[in-house]
């Protein structure tokens, strides 16, 4: 069979995606610390992880579109302590979701007969659901998260490798990075004292985070030109 089904032009087709996230503090929130004797605290990002469809429609044999929609949650893990009399500490884990529908433009290199590395750049929207709360395991203190605006917008990249099969779809592996514009969520860490009022500190989350990205698409056949269109 001719690899000419292998071209991405005039070919639309669909995949699903599993990008787990990667806790490398260059590329996500934190470690964010803050002292204010007696109280200090610190907030880690956990691995994450974002799933979802893929809609990919081929212009050329090097340029493509593509969109879709991913559920995406980042996780977080808050420490906290007092020093007073004594030295209590206390800590929670808690995630955060959110949706987004991203669209970006593709380019190409052909490496083999049917390896391709591809780069693509674009924006996605970003929608944050409700927010979060926790108690601390030992009681000691609370979270509480909410989106700091329940619609967004950021910045994505991705770089990768796709080796494209005649029958079985292709295969896709690579990393992508999302930044939003704005902040995404603040989160307010309280200390419950039993005898004074209760201690708040506020965090800023960024959301920006790091993936590598597992694909697969299923193979399409080019769509037919037209009867009007010329062909040479």
């Amino acid at each position: 069979m001719p690899l000419l089904s292998l071209s991405q032009e005039n070919v639309t087709t669909v995949g699903f995606q599993l990008k787990p996230i990667l806790p490398i503090k260059t590329f996500v929130d934190g470690p964010l610390q803050f002292n204010d004797y007696p109280y200090n605290g610190s907030l880690t990002s956990s691995t994450g992880y974002a799933f979802g469809m893929v809609i990919r429609r081929g212009f050329t044999k090097t340029l493509s579109i593509e969109s879709g929609i991913n559920y995406v949650r980042r996780n977080y893990q808050l420490r906290m302590s007092k020093i007073d009399s004594i030295a209590l500490m206390d800590e929670t884990e808690f995630g955060f979701v959110s949706y987004n529908i991203p669209i970006q433009g593709l380019v190409y290199i052909k490496l083999a007969e049917r390896l391709f590395m591809n780069a693509s750049t674009g924006v996605q929207a970003d929608f944050y659901v409700s927010g979060t709360y926790t108690l601390g395991e030992e009681i000691e203190m609370t979270q509480t998260t909410w989106p700091h605006s329940r619609i967004g917008a950021s910045y994505i990249a991705n770089l990768g490798f796709e080796y494209r099969t005649e029958r079985k779809g292709y295969f896709y592996f690579g990393a992508s990075y999302s930044k939003p514009f704005g902040l995404m969520a603040v989160t307010r860490t309280t200390w419950r004292n039993d005898s004074a009022a209760d201690y708040n500190y506020f965090i800023f989350l960024g959301g920006q985070y790091l993936t590598i990205d597992l694909r697969y698409f299923f193979n399409e056949k080019p769509q037919k030109k037209s009867k009007g269109s010329k062909t040479k």
